[in-house]
C-alpha cells in the first residue's frame, strides 16, 4: 500500500525500488571494502578520490530522488552519473598502476558499466516522462486520505 500522503514517483515509493540505486550501492560498497583492504596502497590522494567518487553516485540519487521533481531529480541523477564516470577514471588508473589484478579490474568496470547503464536509462526516463503532481509534504490533517 502506498503512503497517501505522497504520490509514488514514477510508482516509487523508495530510493531502494531504484536498480540504478541499488546498484551504485552495490559499486561503492565493493569500491570501500577494496580500499580499506589496502588494495589501493601509498596514494592517499587516489584512495580519498576514489571513495568519494563511489559514494557519490548513490547519494546523488537519493538526494534527487527526496527532492520529488523530475528536473531536481534528473540533476543530481546527471551528478551521480559524472561520478562514475570519474570512478570508472580512477579504476583504469588503478589497473594502470598495478594496484588491481585484471581480473579485479574486469569485475569493478562490468559492475561500474551496469550501473552507468541504469542511471542513463534513470536521467532518460526523467527527461521524458511527465513529472508526478506536486506533493504537498505538509497536509491538511481535516482532509480524508485516501487508501490506495
Amino acid at each position: 500500500m502506498l503512503d497517501a500522503t505522497r504520490p509514488a514517483m514514477s510508482g516509487w515509493t523508495s530510493v531502494e525500488e531504484i536498480i540504478a540505486y541499488r546498484l551504485s550501492v552495490k559499486l561503492r560498497d565493493t569500491v570501500l571494502d577494496l580500499v580499506e583492504a589496502g588494495m589501493i596502497p601509498r596514494d592517499f590522494d587516489l584512495c580519498d578520490q576514489i571513495k568519494d567518487a563511489a559514494r557519490s553516485a548513490p547519494r546523488n540519487i537519493s538526494e534527487g530522488f527526496e527532492r520529488y521533481r523530475h528536473g531536481e531529480f534528473g540533476y543530481h541523477v546527471g551528478v551521480a552519473k559524472g561520478s562514475l564516470g570519474e570512478l570508472k577514471t580512477h579504476l583504469v588508473d588503478c589497473r594502470t598502476r598495478r594496484f588491481l589484478s585484471e581480473s579485479r579490474f574486469q569485475e569493478l568496470i562490468a559492475l561500474t558499466n551496469e550501473a552507468l547503464k541504469t542511471t542513463t536509462g534513470l536521467l532518460r526516463h526523467l527527461r521524458t516522462s511527465q513529472a508526478p503532481p506536486p506533493w504537498n509534504p505538509d497536509p491538511d490533517p481535516s482532509t480524508p486520505r485516501s487508501e490506495d
